[in-house]
């Protein structure tokens, strides 16, 4: 039986450090005095609610071991969920006119692909070129991977997400 709890408690998770993550890009906003940083602030602020929303009602410490299943379920559906959230702030700045396009900036990024969609990538206001540049870092490192060290912080055995990762 597949433990549907800790899938959505660690992908929560995961939106959680992705929020915080949005935070740092709003600083080079200010730094810069550029118009981005409301626009990054609204994804952050969605993600982090969504985030939020389904660490509620985590599963207990005892109940908490992540199999092979659960493992490659987070894999799966963590990946997903960094890639939409990641696009709302292309999307929201307007950077991208349309969704799918942030999409595909976004999912650019976390597979360290570098192709790009926008033209002249130095226009980019700062907040949206550091965003950009650490959803590659977070890509080229592997969120997952990353994630793993943290997870006994939480009380997660992490060895089923990184065999899974792994391939």
């Amino acid at each position: 039986m597949i433990n549907y709890g800790i899938i959505r408690s660690v992908i929560g998770f995961l939106l959680l450090t992705l929020s915080a993550l949005m935070i740092v890009s709003i600083s080079f906003s200010i730094l810069y005095k550029e118009g981005d940083g409301p626009a990054i602030l609204l994804a952050s602020g969605i993600t982090a609610l969504t985030g939020a929303i389904l660490r509620i009602n985590k599963p207990e410490r005892r109940f908490a071991q992540v199999r092979k299943r659960e493992g490659y379920l987070i894999v799966a559906l963590g990946w997903l969920a960094m890639v939409l959230f990641s696009s709302l702030p292309y999307w929201f700045s307007g950077v991208v006119d349309h969704p799918i396009d942030a999409l595909f900036e976004s999912i650019s990024g976390m597979t360290t692909t570098g192709a790009s969609i926008i033209s002249d990538i130095e226009k980019l206001p700062r907040g949206i070129l550091f965003w950009r540049s650490l959803t590659q870092w977070i890509g080229g490192m592997g969120i997952i991977v990353l994630t793993v060290a943290l997870f006994p912080l939480l009380g997660i055995g992490g060895i089923e997400l990184f065999v899974a990762e792994a391939p």
